[in-house]
C-alpha cells in the first residue's frame, strides 16, 4: 500500500518559511513526513468544531510547535494548512 501525498497550502508555507531557527523547523517537517506513511498517529487529535482537521504536536527546543491538517482517505493526501508555535496556531 503507498502512503498519502502531503500538500501544503499557502499559509503553512509561509509558516515553513518563517520558522528561523533550523532544528526547528527540520523537526516540524521530519513530523511531516511521517505523516505521509501514518496520517492519524497515536498522538494526533481531531480538531473540534472543523471537519476533518486534525492535529500533531511536535516537541522541538523552540518550544511546542502545532501542525493541523486534512486527510482525504479517496485520494490519499495530506494537505498541510497551519505549521506554528502552540500559543500561536489556535487564534
Amino acid at each position: 500500500m503507498d502512503g498519502y501525498r502531503i500538500e501544503y497550502d499557502r499559509a503553512a508555507i509561509r509558516d515553513l518559511a518563517g520558522i528561523s531557527e533550523q532544528r526547528v523547523r527540520q523537526a516540524v517537517s521530519d513530523a511531516i513526513d511521517r505523516l505521509a506513511r501514518e496520517p492519524r498517529p497515536d498522538r494526533c487529535c481531531k480538531m473540534q468544531g472543523r471537519s476533518n482537521a486534525w492535529r500533531i504536536p511536535v516537541r522541538t527546543v523552540g518550544g511546542p510547535y502545532r501542525v493541523i491538517y486534512t486527510v482525504d482517505d479517496a485520494e490519499r493526501r495530506v494537505v498541510i494548512m497551519i505549521v506554528g508555535h502552540r500559543r500561536q496556531v489556535y487564534r
